[in-house]
């Protein structure tokens, strides 16, 4: 093209002119990547250790289980039950809670703006001045 209108003509992929945003999204997932693992992990140390306190708060009763006969298997499966009803719970209330804030989280960021008097997401500085969010039910 430059050579038939005899002008000089400079190219750039979209790599070249906007490789900083794609690196900054690369950065962005790799972080929130390493912070879901660390969720996950505090989230399993925590049934773990509730469960050992459990144990722990539990032993006269499991005392008196084993006098009334009670086998090793049947005291380790009422705390595994116990450890599954929790861990379900906690899933309900979670997903609840994430559900009910993800579908309010415009008010809610907007809402603590006004409570602090400080702009948190710019228009000028990012692309969007608000956290849009959607639920999709399969």
């Amino acid at each position: 093209v430059g050579n038939l209108v005899n002008v000089y003509v400079y190219l750039k992929s979209w790599q070249q002119q906007f490789g900083f945003l794609y690196r900054d999204i690369q950065l962005v997932r790799t972080i929130m990547y390493l912070v879901m693992v660390l969720v996950i992990g505090v989230a399993c140390f925590n049934i773990v250790s509730t469960l050992m306190m459990a144990v722990k708060d539990r032993a006269a009763e499991i005392a008196i289980l084993r006098t009334m006969g009670a086998k090793d298997g049947l005291i380790k499966r009422i705390f595994v039950w116990q450890g599954v009803f929790s861990g379900v719970f906690g899933s309900l209330v979670g997903s609840l809670v994430g559900v009910l804030v993800a579908l309010n989280l415009t008010p809610i960021i907007k809402g603590l703006e006004g409570l602090i008097g400080h702009q948190f997401l710019s228009g000028d500085i990012y692309f969007v001045d608000f956290l849009p969010s959607q639920l999709h039910w399969p």
